[in-house]
Order: structure tokens, then sequence, then C-alpha cells
């Protein structure tokens, strides 16, 4: 039995969501950290779509379309995180149902679904900065850390994922001489604005022995509930962060957080109780 076995971290009922922003140093002028809701890039045929709607939103702080009616909609976390928000497959599933019916043909071909800490970095037009230069971490503070993980971008590029922006010898964002970087170039260019969709992460549903698709994310669910190890649920913090040097030796850094309550539903903590406790060597964590 994994670790997960041992707590059953999950976002299940109630989260509250806590977003950073503003000069963190003096060169820069927007330093914030957007979670929201995603569809499993980049396997999902939505994919692309998402992340047009989601460099748009990151921008703009704001939602763009309904989870409810696409999967390609971008959603900032701002309520509460249902557990199937975070499971992802290798068979169709959205939100913790598999073959989904409840939404439409749209969702045919869907993986689940991830939490992603999306990025906007605007700084002053003097000062600019360079992806190669950020680092990354995820932290949660359940008795096993299981999403802990960081990195950096030291050998990385721009992408169409992360969209770097040179505002031009104007140095005004939109004056007819930008430079947009999303096509691999080189993580090192100085830019004055980075739009990141964000690291990411969720639950791999995986049980080999179940009898069908939804038993497996039934029973994946059940294994995370199981190992709150207490009947009323239990609490967590998912955090994500980024930072950047602080032209003094140091780094600067900004952090998104989703706090989360585990409250298991009737059906759920049912199946705990039946089928016992069951194995979570399938679920693994990826960003």
């Amino acid at each position: 039995m994994t670790r997960w076995g041992k707590l059953g971290l999950t976002l299940c009922a109630t989260a509250a969501l806590f977003a950073t922003a503003g000069r963190a140093q003096a060169n820069l002028l927007t330093f914030e950290v957007i979670p929201a809701y995603a569809p499993n890039g980049p396997v999902s045929p939505n994919w692309t779509n998402y992340i047009v709607n989601g460099l748009a939103g990151i921008q703009q702080n704001m939602d763009i379309g309904s989870r409810a009616v696409t999967p390609a909609a971008y959603e900032r976390v701002a309520g509460p995180v249902a557990l199937e928000d975070m499971v992802y497959t290798t068979f169709n599933s959205w939100r913790g149902e598999a073959a989904p019916t409840s939404y439409g043909p749209v969702f045919d071909g869907e993986f689940g679904n991830r939490i992603h800490f999306g990025l906007h970095i605007v700084a002053d037009t003097d000062m600019p900065f360079m992806l190669s230069d950020i680092e990354w971490s995820l932290d949660s503070n359940d008795v096993t850390n299981y999403f802990d993980q960081s990195g950096s971008f030291a050998s990385a590029t721009y992408s169409a994922t992360r969209v770097g922006i040179d505002y031009g010898l104007d140095g005004v964002k939109g004056g007819g001489d930008d430079i947009i970087l999303n096509a691999g170039q080189s993580g090192s260019t100085p830019v004055n604005e980075l739009i990141y969709i964000g690291v990411g992460d969720g639950f791999f549903a995986s049980e080999p022995g179940a009898p069908s698709y939804q038993d497996e994310i039934d029973m994946t669910l059940s294994d995370i509930y199981l190992g709150c190890g207490h009947p009323q649920g239990c609490e967590f913090d998912l955090v994500g962060t980024y930072s950047l040097p602080d032209g003094a030796g140091g780094r600067v850094s900004t952090s998104g957080t989703v706090t989360v309550s585990i409250v298991p539903e009737p059906s759920t903590a049912l199946m705990t109780i039946c089928g016992g406790l069951l194995s979570l060597a399938g679920l693994r964590r990826r960003s």
C-alpha cells in the first residue's frame, strides 16, 4: 500500500483559495499564482483549446467558459473542490464519471481532471526577467507530504503553455513591435511578461481488479477517503509556489494555496466499510 493509503489526500468538500499578487520586488509589477481546474493535458482532445482559454483567463484574471459545457473552459478555483476534479484516468472519464453521459458528447475522449497553478508575471520594462530563472514547488502539509516536489526552468524553452512577451523598443504591450515567444525559443531570452498554464497535479485512478471503469474510479476514491484516518474527515493545504532571483543573491516568491477538507460521500463511506483497506499502488503524481 502506498503512502496515500496511510493518509488519503483528496479534495472533496470545502476548499478556500488564497492567491497572492502584487509588487514582490522593485521590478515586478505583477507576480501572481492562480490555481485553476483543467482537463488532463496533454492527452485531452480539448487541451489545445483549454490552453487558449487559460492564457486569456490568466492575463485577465477571469473565468472563460463553463466546465459543465466544455472541457476547454478555464475556471479558477474559488470554492468547493471535489476530489473528482483531481482524478485522471487512462480511459474516458470526466469529473469522476467513467464514459460520462451527464455532460454531453463534447466530453467523449476526455481522461479526467487536474488542478494547475497558473502563473502571471509582469516586470518593469527596464528590468526584464527570464523563464530560465524561475523555480517552482508543490507542497502539501499532510503527514505524508504526498504532493511535495520541486523543479526549475533552467533548461526549459518558451512554449504554447509558457508564453513570454517582449514589449519591444517602445516598452509598451501592444505597441506594434511586441515579440511573442511561444515556440521553443530559449528560456534565457529576457521578457517583460510571462503567462504560464502552470504546474499541475492530480490522482491517477488505477485499480486493476475493478470489474468496471466506474468501479476503478470509485475504489480509488474510497482508498483515498479511507486513508484520512478519521470518520469525520481531515484537512490539508496544497501550495504552488514560484520564485525568481531578487537581485541581492536571494529569491522572491509568490504562492497560490488551496485549503481542502476531506468529507467522504455516503456511498464512498459505505464502499470503504465494505471493501476494507484497498491498495493505492496505482496512485501516482506528476506535474
